[in-house]
């Protein structure tokens, strides 16, 4: 199959892309820019004709069998491909030809940023989970135009030989769904583990300047933007406060550096608590099941997608439930024999989710609904 992949802009914001750095690039990538340039890489191992449409910091014409374009060069005269396979954006496949499959791989939660009619220029959408799938069809008129494609990893990109640093733990998720909490209970699982460390690899620096505006005591401003406005607050305060507490954040860092600390640490903690359903898979969360000891929440999605993955996880409200998540961090930092067992059904559970494997169902899904 000819499959062109587009990165749009409402998905890129603004960034660019360097393909010459990519995996060491201080920018990083998320979770979705990840997947979408992964699965590009997939569908070439699978013999298919690949080209990724996405915003480039330089010109190159050739990322691991991906052809590469600007995406400026999106709507430029070409024979249309067999598939088109846009990431999070329909739009975007408004003027593209109807005789291709036009797919859309739906990482986020609603479609308000859209222009109307979208729905009428998408033939296959693709959810990285069945929690999510079920949540998100709800938005579009015909649910049977959906399918799962998850979320993976890349085992490949961990060095699990490396010696775990005693007591180091691990935030790497956007600070409005759960930091607060974490460093709200830090001060706890210090006092219990007194050489426990954490570092926070997440540059939340934008979501704090959109926010500065914000008055919480106003009524009128949306009671949702008001709590992201006191968790910004009280994550700003906290931090700073905790520095002495061998608490760090480092903002954006590369792929190949945040792979490395989560090869090296013990423990990532993620009490998820989102103000809206946020959560439709964690990449992060995945990697850490792979990588390292983890306790979680069963927030939004995590709950049904991480039920069977040995990982601690705690009931929601999150918040009605810290003190148990506590607990268990304190646990996996101190009880080693309790972190490796847990670790040991983790990682065999998390090697169900790489690209090997699901581009294998991304490739049977293309090509039971081509056209022509």
């Amino acid at each position: 199959m000819k499959i062109e992949f587009v990165y749009g802009p409402f998905s890129s914001n603004s960034k660019k892309f360097d393909f010459k750095n990519l995996y060491n690039n201080q920018s990083g990538l998320t979770g979705s820019e990840f997947s979408c340039v992964k699965f590009a890489e997939a569908m070439v191992k699978r013999g298919h004709d690949v080209s990724l449409y996405i915003p480039l910091l330089e010109d190159v014409a050739e990322w691991n069998g991906v052809k590469l374009f600007d995406l400026s060069k999106f709507y430029n005269a070409r024979i249309p491909p067999d598939v088109f396979y846009s990431w999070n954006e329909p739009d975007i496949l408004r003027y593209t030809p109807s005789t291709s499959l036009r797919m859309v791989n739906q990482q986020l939660n609603d479609f308000m940023y859209c222009e109307n009619n979208f729905d009428n220029f998408v033939d296959i959408y693709t959810s990285p989970s069945a929690a999510h799938l079920e949540y998100i069809s709800k938005f579009t008129p015909n649910k049977n135009k959906w399918a799962v494609i998850h979320n993976c990893i890349d085992p490949n990109m961990f060095n699990l030989d490396v010696k775990k640093q005693e007591g180091s733990v691990v935030y790497a998720s956007s600070a409005d769904r759960g930091l607060h909490l974490l460093l709200q209970e830090w001060k706890k699982i210090k006092k219990e583990v007194s050489f426990a460390n954490l570092s926070i690899y997440y540059n939340f620096d934008s979501w704090f300047n959109s926010l500065n505006h914000i008055d919480v005591n106003n009524s009128s401003v949306e009671i949702g933007v008001r709590e992201f406005k006191n968790r910004a607050n009280y994550i700003a305060y906290t931090l700073n406060e905790l520095k002495n507490l061998d608490v760090t954040h480092y903002k954006s860092v590369s792929k190949n550096d945040l792979y490395k600390k989560m090869s090296e640490s013990v423990l990532m903690a993620y009490p998820c608590s989102t103000v809206r359903y946020t959560e439709g898979f964690s990449v992060s969360l995945m990697e850490s099941c792979y990588s390292m000891a983890t306790v979680a929440s069963k927030q939004d999605a995590l709950g049904d997608i991480y039920k069977n993955s040995g990982i601690p996880m705690i009931n929601t409200p999150t918040t009605q439930h810290m003190d148990e998540f506590t607990n268990y961090c304190v646990k996996m930092l101190t009880d080693k024999v309790f972190r490796e067992e847990t670790m040991e059904k983790s990682k065999a559970f998390a090697l169900n989710y790489t690209f090997k494997k699901e581009s294998e169902n991304l490739e049977k899904l293309m090509l039971k609904n081509l056209k022509g």
